[in-house]
């Protein structure tokens, strides 16, 4: 697919967007936590990887690559950032998009009362996460809910397997030692399973 995409078959480049464009924007929210920003990344990063397809040599997965482009999106818009005065960035609208949608569905089966309970889990996630450096945020994003091995994640921030457990075991810490101060330890066991 990714062979024919970069000779120019713009249906195997389509499908190739449909298979990863939800992959892309849920790391892009995460990334973000503004759901229009999201998007914007997204769009771009398919845009970049449609105009850079012909040069990619196939030496890293089609989603490694992508995930690269859209880092590298979103420092260069944490650079543009720092160099305004102010910032239009609002955290709840990007919280509350994630959570009514990407990587979370309610199954069937579940009851009101449950699927209200895993809500509220949910939102002391989405918080704890957004009170950890990027870095953190990013690595346990790209473990947890995108389910990359080590090896992946070293490829697609482009550092060594070792960097990736380590800063792992940090970030994972740091995210129990936020769930600990947002509710307490008699329900950190019950989120963090």
């Amino acid at each position: 697919m990714v062979e024919a995409a970069a000779s120019g078959d713009h249906r195997a480049f389509e499908t190739l967007v449909s298979k990863y464009e939800r992959r892309v924007f849920a790391v892009a929210l995460q990334l973000t936590r503004n759901g229009d920003l999201a998007q914007e990344l997204t769009q771009e990063v398919f845009v970049r990887a449609w105009k850079a397809l012909p040069r990619f040599q196939g030496g890293a997965s089609f989603y490694t690559w992508v995930y690269r482009i859209l880092k590298n999106l979103n420092i260069d818009r944490h650079r543009r950032n720092k160099r305004r005065a102010s910032s239009e960035f609002n955290d709840d609208v990007g919280w509350r998009v994630s959570e009514v949608g990407v990587g979370y569905t309610a199954r069937p089966e579940v009851d009101g009362v449950e699927h209200t309970h895993r809500g509220e889990m949910h939102k002391v996630l989405h918080k704890a996460l957004a009170e950890l450096s990027e870095n953190h945020r990013e690595i346990l994003v790209l473990r947890e809910v995108q389910d990359l091995s080590y090896e992946e994640i070293a490829e697609a921030m482009e550092i060594p397997k070792g960097t990736v457990m380590s800063r792992l075991f940090h970030a994972r810490r740091k995210l129990k030692e936020q769930v600990v101060e947002l509710v307490g330890e008699e329900a950190e066991d019950e989120l963090l399973r």
